[in-house]
């Protein structure tokens, strides 16, 4: 159904001019300009609104080949154009990374996406842009990927966490500071937040804050909330590394028997895997930031566990010694039932001014009965001294 009505959110670049500006709000993005209320005659604006389709799990043989103009442009100029929208206990993250002209292209519409945002129990609900396709989601993570072919294959991913406790500005800073890091950009500050390239609006009747940046592309990544792992101070001694470049951490370990090295995620610092005919675990080590509630109420997400808070998540805490310091330590299994039924043994902990993070994830049988060499493993971690 073609909607022919105005748009409350619109956005302004060097290539489209807006015919007028809202009386109570009209703040620059860099090279876009966010307006609230109709500042468009509404022959000027064709949309299509289309009923959400519900994620689905797709094959990687389904996966469109990355554009050269999207995804080989590492290490070149580009922009970023992002918005956080907290919804109660679950905040969403809709971010487009890519060269600057494709983007720019697509503020427009991106805009109106953002302004058009509904939630309900269920997940939000949207209209469509012209021209932009969405093709669900092959993660656990990730809600859904919306397309837009005409722009080279650039993509809007949408991904639902857990807000957790704490400030809602802090967290929101950690993630904008978090999207910038990928841009090779400097973090801002808490008074930044009202700054011409971070600004809050009004999405869904709840505050929610819309940011765009220039940079340089890398291949920094990093869910939300978690900040990007970054390389080991300078002057750290690593794990040797094999010619795949894996085991990239800044401390020695005793490996356990069965760990096989693998090559690590763009998030991950170190990779390992164990198997046990069909069953498989993974250990990952990563350095993050976000507080603790959220990344735990995070991994229990991934087990369809329902976030914990205040002294419900506290009994489900332990604590494990690494490298002469105490660690927050859990262990969580999925419902009975699921399938697969799966485990987390997660280790978090401070060291060398960075928050780590040491998770075995996989088969519950198999993480039961690596569980004892996986304490030993941790308990194994030695820091080196960083002058």
């Amino acid at each position: 159904m073609v909607s022919a009505q105005p748009d409350r959110l619109t956005v302004r670049h060097d290539r489209v001019l807006t015919k007028c500006l809202p009386r109570r709000l009209a703040v620059s993005l860099g090279l876009a300009l966010i307006c609230l209320a109709g500042c468009q005659k509404a022959e000027e604006i064709t949309r299509y609104t289309v009923a959400k389709p519900p994620p689905r799990e797709r094959k990687a043989s389904e996966r469109p080949n990355s554009p050269a103009g999207v995804g080989s442009e590492r290490g070149q100029p580009g922009r970023l154009l992002g918005a956080i929208v907290p919804q109660g206990k679950t905040t969403w993250f809709f971010k487009m990374t890519g060269p600057s002209e494709a983007v720019i292209e697509q503020s427009k519409s991106f805009a109106q996406f953002i302004q058009s945002l509904r939630f309900d129990g269920k997940g939000p609900e949207w209209t469509l842009p012209e021209g932009w396709v969405d093709e669900g989601s092959d993660s656990k993570m990730r809600y859904t990927t919306l397309r837009i072919p005409a722009a080279g294959g650039l993509e809007l991913s949408v991904i639902p966490l857990p807000t957790g406790d704490g400030s809602l500005d802090a967290y929101v800073l950690t993630n904008i500071n978090r999207w910038r890091d990928q841009l090779q950009l400097g973090p801002l500050s808490q008074a930044d937040l009202s700054a011409p390239d971070a600004i809050k609006i009004e999405v869904a009747g709840a505050d929610a804050w819309v940011v765009q940046f220039e940079g340089t592309l890398s291949q920094k990544g990093g869910a939300p909330f978690a900040g990007p792992a970054r390389q080991a101070p300078q002057g750290a001694v690593r794990q040797p590394a094999d010619a795949a470049g894996r085991a990239q951490v800044p401390f020695t370990s005793k490996l356990p028997q069965g760990w096989s090295s693998v090559r690590a995620g763009p998030m991950q610092a170190a990779a390992y895997e164990v198997r046990e005919g069909r069953r498989q675990a993974t250990i990952s080590i990563s350095s993050a930031g976000g507080d603790l509630a959220a990344n735990i109420n995070r991994w229990r997400s991934q087990l369809q566990l329902a976030p914990l808070e205040g002294a419900a998540l506290e009994s489900e805490l332990r604590r494990i010694p690494v490298d002469q310091s105490d660690a927050t330590y859990v262990e969580l299994v999925g419902p009975e039932g699921s399938s697969p039924r799966e485990t987390i043994l997660g280790v978090i902990f401070e060291a060398q001014g960075k928050q780590w993070f040491i998770k075995l994830k996989g088969d519950a049988d198999l993480a039961a009965r690596e569980k004892p060499r996986f304490e030993e493993f941790v308990k194994s971690i030695r820091f080196s001294k960083v002058d």
